[in-house]
Parts: structure tokens; C-alpha cells; sequence
């Protein structure tokens, strides 16, 4: 089984570089399954945290973001027609969901699912092949596989890294995919002082094996 991941793109500020990219990768690797492994969206203009509010109204940020995350998948989807194609559950994506209940969660029920794309499941964290694939939670990225005592795919840190290992007596993996995020645009402008690198990178599994794909032409930037 070939298998895609595909790390954070926060549309509208993702790379549309690094999006062809991924879509060249398709095409090249033509995946059993392509997994988004979620922070499809921003959602910056819902974030609980300091924020500008000179850039987009919420409404424009959401459909210039729906409409480049459905882009992205019309591309993957023409390039591999027979993959399954899987968006998995996050943090970011969850902003939406949060913003209601917080407000107003009479209607939480009534909203439906605004990110739903046609062809495309969704699932809180999926196991492929003896993988886990989840969004990803925790601060060091080899702490994935360790809690859930299996190799895992990820995304989350922006960060791009393979690690493997022993766990219960079986060689396992945990695969970092990075990220695919405009770094110029201003909504990425936090987390100065951090030391780990921000890298432009997706994912490919052939048959149980990981590798690690970094863009190109990616500036690594400290986050």
C-alpha cells in the first residue's frame, strides 16, 4: 500500500509552491490513500489568542480557505483517482466548532459540516497498514509512537523528522511530516523563540516503509 500524508497548509496562507509540489508527488507516487492530517484551515480570525484584525473579516478568511483546500484536493484527487482520499480531525479545525459552542451552542446541531469536501472521509485518527495516522498533540514528535505504542504519522509541529525504534519488541517508526504553510504570511509571526525548524515536507509510506520528502526549494525557519 502507497500512502500520501500530508501535513498542516492553514489555507489561505499556505505555500502554493509547496502545494504543487505535493501534487507532482501524487502524481509520481499514484498513493492507495492520501491522508490530509488536518489544520486545513487557519481559522486565525476565530483563534482564541492575540490576533489582527486588519487582515480578513472571518467570512472572507473561511471561504478564500475553502476554497483553496478544495482546490488542493480537485488537484490530488485528478492526479490519483483511485486513492482514498482521508482528512483527519484537529485543533485548528476545531476553532469553528468551539467559536459555536462558546457562543452560541443552540445551533451547534444546525451548522452541519462546513469543511466537507466531495470524495473526501473524515476521521478522528485512522490506522492504515499497522499506522496511525493523527493531526498530532504533543511538543516532541517521537512522543506520538511512544503513547500510542505503534508507529504514528503526524503532522502539528511543523517540524519534519523520522524516528525509529523498538517498542514492545517490534521495530516501529514515527514520521513528522512538517508542514506546507506560506512562511511570509503575517498569521505565523508567533513562537519567535523557539528552537525547532519549521520545514516544507509531506510524507509517502510504501508497504509499512516511511520516508520523509522535503520540498525543494524549503527555507527552514526556527519557530
Amino acid at each position: 500500500m502507497r500512502v500520501l500524508a500530508i501535513p498542516d497548509q492553514h489555507h489561505p496562507w499556505a505555500s502554493k509552491a509547496a502545494l504543487a509540489w505535493t501534487v507532482a508527488v501524487a502524481r509520481e507516487l499514484k498513493p492507495d490513500a492520501i491522508v490530509n492530517l488536518g489544520d486545513a484551515l487557519d481559522l486565525y480570525s476565530l483563534s482564541r489568542y492575540p490576533r489582527s484584525h486588519n487582515l480578513y473579516t472571518p467570512a472572507e478568511e473561511f471561504k478564500r480557505g475553502m476554497a483553496g483546500y478544495r482546490a488542493h484536493w480537485a488537484e490530488l484527487q485528478k492526479v490519483a483517482p483511485k486513492a482514498r482520499c482521508i482528512i483527519i480531525d484537529s485543533n485548528h479545525g476545531d476553532r469553528l466548532k468551539k467559536s459555536i459552542a462558546r457562543v452560541l451552542p443552540e445551533v451547534e446541531s444546525l451548522i452541519g459540516n462546513p469543511f466537507a469536501v466531495d470524495g473526501v472521509e473524515e476521521h478522528e485518527r485512522i490506522v492504515l497498514e499497522g499506522a496511525l495516522y493523527e493531526h498530532g498533540f504533543r511538543s516532541k514528535p517521537e512522543e506520538h509512537a511512544k503513547q500510542n505504542l505503534q508507529s504514528t504519522v503526524h503532522g502539528h509541529l511543523h517540524s519534519a523528522t523520522l524516528h525509529r525504534f523498538n517498542l514492545a519488541g517490534r521495530s516501529r517508526f514515527n514520521l513528522n511530516c512538517g508542514w506546507l504553510g506560506d512562511d511570509g504570511a503575517p498569521v505565523f509571526r508567533y513562537r519567535q523563540g523557539a528552537v525547532s525548524y519549521w520545514t516544507l515536507a509531506c510524507g509517502v509510506i510504501r508497504d509499512g516503509e516511511p520516508e520523509l520528502k522535503v520540498f525543494p526549494y524549503s527555507k527552514r525557519r526556527a519557530a
